[in-house]
Parts: C-alpha cells; structure tokens; sequence
C-alpha cells in the first residue's frame, strides 16, 4: 500500500506524523513503526505521530515510539501536531486544544512568515519526588518526574557522555517497572542549562520536550532555577524554554516545523 506522511521536527526530534481521523489503522504495526523510522530503508524519524480524532479535544494525539511502544506525551511531537493542525487541517483556533494519554493540553502557537514558528504547550503539573538508582560500581541521586510519562533527571558535569555510557541501564533499571526516559543536566546559569536524554523506546536524541519539562521541573524543585523565570535549556538539536508558575505548573515552548511531505510503499 501507499502511505501519504508529513515529516516535521522540533529542535531536531523529528517525526513522521499522519492522519488517521478513525484512530490507529490495522496497518500501523510496530513492524511498520520501525520501518517508517528506520534511517536508512525507510523515511527516518524518533517516532510517528497518529493525529486522531479525540473524546475531550477536536484532535488527540498518538506518539509511537521506534521500537514500537506507546508514550503517554511527547512535547515536542504535540508542537509538531499543532503546526500540522494549523497549516495541513486549518485549525484555527488558538490555542489549540490537543488530547494526549496524559490529558487535554493548550498548545497557543506563533505565525511567522506565513507558517507556524514556536508552539508553548501547558504541560501541567510535574509531580516531582528524590530518587535514588544504583549501577554496579555507581550511585546516582536525582530526581524523578511524572510529565505524564516518566523521567528521571541527573546531575551531570558532561550531559552527552554520560547519557551514551549511562542511559541504557538507566532507562531499563527494575525500579522503573515500565521504563523511564533519563536526563542529564548541567546548570550553566541561574536560568540556563545544558541537557542531554537517552529516551525510552528511542535511545539518544536531539531533544525531548517532556525531559526538557521534567528537568526544569526538577531543577526548580532543587531551588536551582527561579520561579516564574523562563529557564533556557540547551539540546543538541536547539533551544527550548521551560516556565515553571507559584503552582508549580509548566509551560514549554520552543519551535515547531513541517520539513516536507511524501508517499512510501509499504
């Protein structure tokens, strides 16, 4: 069959994404997952967005990961789901309403130049609690974070080499029964810091909205980052800002684009 896609990235965590307004079609197995996102014999991507129609929102979306699995949320999927929305769908409202495994969030978009520029998604309220997790010769003391999937946020003095020597275990370390996404951070200033994540189901990418959010959450739970204050959290792929409010609720923003769109023949 010929399958009609749009491939679109936030600070280079890119996706395929589809539209499949009668929910997820027979078709789109985890076999098929992987093809579509595998790099070289298929489109490329850190996983495929499923645009549906939702219950609680007009759209709900469905992240898939490459391995297969399903994630309750994906920040920055929804921000490439709410450009797709706006300049595939003609969505006009603003913000708009999307409906994830992890509720309902407001994503209230920019336009620039015609086209969609930065996306700021309400993220709720992180539920952030101090964590402990042993290796075999190695003790980490963090934090783990509920953005609506989980996290579990380290200090780190080198973000990117302890996320390709350490990620791994972390991510499938028996205290977390379902997995969890790691991220290393480094504070670079009273609202700046550098981070890297190894994720579940994908391993090492350029970014992730949701550790991005787990990580400021985290950081200003610590008292190392004020609150109110937009915290500037620098990927490899970009820069995303995280404002985290008295309630402890977050905001996460940072830009959104569609790269182009194709047919494959699966």
């Amino acid at each position: 069959m010929n399958l009609k896609f749009t491939k679109g990235e936030g600070t280079g965590n890119d996706f395929v994404v589809l539209y499949n307004p009668k929910g997820r079609p027979d078709y789109l197995t985890a076999q098929v997952v992987k093809q579509l996102c595998d790099r070289h014999f298929g489109i490329g991507a850190d996983g495929v967005l499923s645009i549906e129609k939702g219950r609680n929102a007009p759209l709900f979306m469905r992240m898939i990961n490459p391995d297969g699995t399903e994630a309750e949320m994906c920040g920055n999927g929804i921000r490439v789901v709410t450009a797709y929305a706006v300049q595939v769908l003609g969505v006009k409202a603003n913000p708009v309403d999307i409906e994830t495994p992890a509720g309902v969030k407001p994503c209230a978009y920019e336009i620039r130049n015609g086209t969609v520029d930065t996306v700021s998604v309400g993220m709720g309220r992180p539920r952030v609690a101090g964590q402990v997790v042993e290796l075999p010769g190695i003790r980490f003391v963090g934090w783990s974070v509920s953005t609506g999937n989980p996290h579990f946020v380290v200090p780190s003095r080198d973000p990117m080499q302890d996320a390709r020597r350490y990620g791994p275990d972390l991510s499938k370390h028996p205290i977390f029964p379902d997995g969890t996404n790691v991220e290393f951070i480094k504070q670079t200033g009273e609202s700046s810091c550098e981070l890297a994540v190894y994720e579940r189901g994908a391993g090492i990418t350029l970014s992730c909205g949701s550790g991005t959010t787990a990580a400021v959450a985290a950081g200003a739970w610590a008292d190392m980052f004020p609150i109110q204050n937009p915290v500037q959290v620098n990927l490899p792929g970009g820069t995303l800002w995280v404002t985290m409010d008295d309630g402890g609720s977050a905001l996460l923003k940072g830009p959104a684009r569609l790269v182009f769109a194709g047919e494959i023949t699966l």
